[in-house]
C-alpha cells in the first residue's frame, strides 16, 4: 500500500513539474494561400522516459477539424505535418493533463 502511495506522489509530482510547448507552428508554402499543409513541433520537458501519446488538433471548433496522433520520444521533442485551414492547433498529452493552443489569427 505503501508503494502505491509513493509510487501515485512521485507521477503527480512529476506531471506537475512538466512543460508542454508549440515551439514552432507555420504554413509550408507561405506564397500559396490555397495551400493547407503546416508543420507544429512541440516539446516536453523534462523529457519521458518512455515516449508518450499526444493528441493534436487542428482547426478546433470548425467544419475543418482534424486530429492527429503523435508520440513524444525520449528526446523530448516532436514535429508533425498538418492541413489547416483556420491557423490554429492544440497539442494534449492526455496522460499528464496538459495542453497548449496556437491561434494565428488571434490579434493577442
Amino acid at each position: 500500500m505503501k508503494l502505491i502511495a509513493l509510487a501515485s506522489f512521485l507521477f503527480c509530482s512529476i506531471a506537475g513539474a512538466a512543460d508542454l510547448k508549440i515551439t514552432a507552428f507555420y504554413k509550408l508554402d507561405q506564397d500559396n494561400l490555397r495551400d493547407r499543409a503546416a508543420d507544429v513541433c512541440f516539446s516536453l520537458s523534462p523529457a519521458p522516459e518512455a515516449p508518450l501519446f499526444a493528441t493534436v488538433t487542428v482547426d478546433k471548433g470548425y467544419n475543418t477539424q482534424g486530429t492527429y496522433s503523435a508520440w513524444i520520444g525520449t528526446s523530448g521533442k516532436t514535429c508533425l505535418i498538418v492541413a489547416t485551414f483556420a491557423n490554429r492547433v492544440e497539442v494534449e498529452v492526455p496522460s499528464l493533463s496538459l495542453s497548449q493552443a496556437i491561434d494565428k489569427n488571434s490579434n493577442r
